[in-house]
């Protein structure tokens, strides 16, 4: 006589063949195989998990155990786990510490935690953000600390155009575009910009052995801040313009003797010692005072007044005026 199985036992229970639920919710089975469901394909996933028969970590694309695994900094990925004795973690190279940066875990319910908490999981989906200054290699790991797989972490080979919240160069930056500019632009309001059409570099501070203008122009226009040009060796300072121009309180020969020629001189304050003024072509020159240490020989010198003032007295007495 053939045996048929009711699958409903009562109003609150179940059975059948090896497995049962009795009205508590209790159950009672040999085996039980899930997946987990978040409203996406297993597809989406970068990587999925699973356990080897031997107890390894097996990625789906591998046929090797505990396979390297190669990330790109500043990228996302996400891990499917579908593990049953395992769990999963990410650790430094040596497996001492945990790696909790850019971690983050959704159950199949849907409930999220980051960083540590995110740590150990045997389902679900693990969300890693690698950060842009992660190390080289990260071990992901069981709790026992075995076994273990490493992660290999690349920075990114990009060629062509791209948009980039954070992008961070650990070599050199060559930029071979034809007639492109090259903006930096800083945190705050500050604005780095070399042009190629206007062949210039705005907001820049430049240190540099020698700067040539082929233009024949230099704009050095300092806020309130002294400009200090210095030549060394045999070399010249020269500020020469076609038109008339003027150099405003400016010190010559301050703390070195200077000779300078000029078409017009004025002082308003202070000393001119040393000088001689109009010695081989007659100069014009107006003065608060003057005054000469020493008589006048020819009769173009410049009058002694007190030489004037005793002969003028001596000539009144023998002229009797």
């Amino acid at each position: 006589m053939a045996i048929t199985y009711n699958p409903f036992e009562s109003d609150h229970g179940f059975k059948g063949p090896g497995f049962s639920v009795d009205s508590s919710g209790n159950i009672v089975a040999r085996s039980i195989s899930f997946s987990i469901e978040q409203g996406v394909d297993a597809g989406v996933y970068d990587f999925t998990l699973s356990q080897s028969p031997g107890g390894q970590f097996r990625e789906t694309e591998e046929i090797q155990d505990n396979p390297q695994i190669t990330l790109i900094r500043g990228t996302t990925y996400t891990f499917l786990l579908t593990l049953t004795s395992l769990s999963f973690s990410i650790a430094n190279e040596a497996g001492s510490a945990l790696y909790n940066t850019g971690l983050k875990h959704t159950s199949g319910e849907g409930v999220e935690t980051t960083g540590s908490a995110a740590q150990g999981r045997i389902t679900g989906v693990v969300t890693f953000d690698v950060p842009v200054d992660a190390p080289s290699t990260l071990r992901y790991t069981n709790n026992s600390g075995v076994p273990f797989g490493y992660f290999s972490i690349v920075d990114p080979v990009i060629t062509g155009s791209g948009a980039f919240t954070t992008l961070t160069v650990a070599g050199n930056i060559n930029a071979i575009g034809n007639g492109a500019d090259i903006r930096l632009q800083p945190t705050g309001d500050g604005t780095v910009n070399i042009s190629a059409s206007s062949g210039s570099v705005a907001g820049l501070t430049i240190n540099s052995p020698s700067i040539t203008s082929t233009s024949g122009l230099v704009d050095i226009r300092p806020l309130n801040a002294n400009l200090t040009l210095i030549a060394r060796g045999t070399g010249l300072v020269t500020i020469d313009s076609a038109v008339t121009g003027s150099l405003n309180n400016i010190t010559i020969g301050n703390t070195a003797p200077a000779a300078g020629s000029f078409t017009a001189l004025s002082a308003t304050s202070g000393n001119i010692n040393g000088v001689i003024i109009g010695a081989t072509t007659p100069a014009a020159g107006t003065f608060t005072t003057i005054s000469t240490t020493t008589n006048p020989v020819n009769g173009t010198d410049l009058t002694n007044k007190n030489y004037v003032d005793a002969n003028a007295i001596a000539f009144a007495i023998a002229l009797g005026s």
